[in-house]
């Protein structure tokens, strides 16, 4: 895993990550949990999750004991998220393949002005 350093300390600067501090020298040090937190952000990252969902993600998971039911909420919320996302991108998907398959050439003279 290759993660820029200021990247890290943003993630610290936000909460998102807690490193151990070595007391005999005051040097950080990560963890096999906190690098595997890292690879977490990362992974939620590139699914579309902002920074801020994944702070809130990590705060219910943490808090799941007491309270399960939020986290299955939270879950069933984004799971709704990605459905409509994925409606959405059809939909586009579907028109795009429509365009393309048309053989009006007025309509790709008026989309090329666009280009």
């Amino acid at each position: 895993m290759s993660i820029n350093p200021e990247t890290i300390r943003y993630y610290e600067n936000i909460n998102l990550i807690e490193p151990g501090i070595d007391p005999r020298n005051g040097y950080r040090y990560y963890d096999e949990i906190l690098v595997s937190r890292l690879e977490l952000i990362l992974r939620f990252k590139t699914l579309g999750f902002s920074l801020k969902e994944i702070g809130a993600f990590f705060e219910l998971l943490q808090n799941s004991l007491e309270k399960p039911e939020r986290l299955g909420k939270y879950i069933e919320q984004k799971i709704r998220d990605i459905d409509e996302q994925i409606a959405n991108l059809t939909s586009v998907k579907r028109q795009l393949l429509q365009f393309k398959n048309r053989e009006d050439r007025k309509t790709c003279d008026l989309f090329a002005k666009f280009i």
